[in-house]
């Protein structure tokens, strides 16, 4: 019985030191106006919390969620560079002009798959699934749960990714690229890295980030277009 807790007590400390950490960076990121985006921060410090408290309820829900997570991410690092097209030299070009970010990066998504996975197992290990069941807390539905939230997580990101897909025509593509052109001259290939498409009072306005990038330079361009 008491192993349990301890492994609850365990990730939950893990957690919220992990939230506080990301917090402090965030603030020290803006501050400097310094590019930082993560989903972790208050979210981890509450999930950390919960487990901190020994609460099997949110022990079932954690897990979960860092299972629809871990399948989520992972599906689309394999599937974006297809859905947004990304060409293989521009991944080469920003490796060797980026070597620091591009490492930096990576430590990152090892770090958090890493924090993902381990938590999960933690929290479905069989102590803590034991005394879920134990406890009555249903597990039997499907939406319940934990090991089900790799196929969500997988399936929801195929979903979005199929109706970004379907939903971008290579005409808009090109002429996001054609204005980025424009503004940047000659000599670069462009990239578009994200579009959104939207309608106000039947006008479709086309906002995007293009990359343009030769052997020796990398720009980032937002892009809006009218129609």
């Amino acid at each position: 019985m008491d192993e349990y807790r301890n492994k609850l007590k365990r990730v939950g400390a893990v957690l919220i030191i992990v939230g506080l950490l990301d917090i402090v960076a965030l603030i020290y990121c803006i501050s400097n106006c310094i590019t930082y985006s993560s989903s972790l921060n208050i979210f981890a410090v509450i999930a950390g919390i919960f487990l901190y408290r020994e609460s099997l309820k949110a022990a079932r829900v954690i897990a979960l969620i860092c299972a629809i997570l871990f399948a989520a991410f992972g599906t689309m690092i394999f599937v974006s560079p297809f859905v947004m097209k990304v060409p293989l030299d521009f991944l080469l070009t920003s490796i060797k002009l980026k070597p620091a970010h591009f490492a930096g990066f990576s430590l990152f998504v090892v770090f958090l798959f890493s924090l993902l996975l381990w938590t999960y197992l933690q929290l479905t290990s069989r102590e803590v699934y034991g005394a879920i069941v134990e406890n009555g807390i249903n597990v039997e539905k499907i939406w319940r749960k934990p090991k089900n939230g790799f196929a969500f997580g997988a399936a929801f990101t195929i979903l979005l990714s199929l109706l970004v897909f379907l939903g971008i025509s290579d005409e808009t593509r090109i002429a996001v690229k054609a204005e980025a052109a424009k503004k940047v001259g000659h000599g670069y290939k462009y990239y578009v890295s994200s579009i959104q498409v939207s309608y106000t009072n039947g006008v479709k306005e086309v906002t995007a980030s293009v990359m343009a990038y030769n052997d020796n330079d990398i720009k980032e361009l937002e892009i809006t277009l009218d129609k």
